[in-house]
C-alpha cells in the first residue's frame, strides 16, 4: 500500500509538495508506479474532493515474478 499527496509547502505557503510513501519498499515503489504509470488519474483528484490531489495505491504483480508491476486506486 503507497501513498500519493500535493500539499502545501509548510516552508513556503506559495509552493507545493509531493508526498509520496509507501509500506515498505514495495508500497513506496506502488506510489511512484501509479505517478509514472497512471499520471491521468493522479490528476483528477481523490474521489471524494476533486480539487484535492491524494490517492491510495495498492501494488500489483501482474505476470507473477515477485515484482510490482501495476497498480490499483483504492483511495
Amino acid at each position: 500500500i503507497g501513498i500519493l499527496a500535493k500539499m502545501k509547502n509548510p516552508f513556503n505557503e506559495e509552493k507545493h509538495v509531493l508526498v509520496i510513501a509507501g509500506k515498505r519498499f514495495k508500497g513506496t515503489k506502488a506510489g511512484i508506479l501509479a505517478l509514472l504509470k497512471k499520471l491521468k488519474e493522479v490528476e483528477k483528484g481523490n474521489r471524494f474532493d476533486a480539487a484535492a490531489i491524494a490517492k491510495v495505491v495498492q501494488g500489483i504483480d501482474r505476470d507473477a515474478d515477485g515484482k510490482i508491476d501495476d497498480v490499483r486506486f483504492l483511495e
